[in-house]
């Protein structure tokens, strides 16, 4: 199997997800992090997948996908975001 389908799956789950189907996201994004090991797009994954948590209104679930280890989101440039996801997590 090809490394980049960890990639194409990761890309699909953001598709689904500007489409506000976040249930479809969801699967598509834990399947990139499944096949993906230490892909480029792990920590974007991580990210997906709290925020469509947060969407469908499941905050403990958002807010363990916004604390993957550190070694995942340490270099993102959106780490703030998951920051911020935590934030609106516990808030909510």
């Amino acid at each position: 199997m090809s490394p980049k389908i960890a990639n194409a799956y990761y890309l699909l789950g953001e598709c689904q997800y500007n489409q506000n189907e976040y249930a479809p996201a969801l699967e598509s994004l834990k399947k990139s992090i499944e096949l993906g090991g230490k892909s480029e797009f792990r920590a974007y994954a991580y990210h997906g997948i709290g925020w469509a948590y947060f969407q469908l209104g499941k905050y403990d679930e958002a807010l363990q996908s916004f604390t993957p280890y550190d070694e995942d989101i340490r270099e993102a440039p959106i780490r703030d975001s998951f920051l911020f996801g935590r934030a609106r997590s516990l808030g909510s």
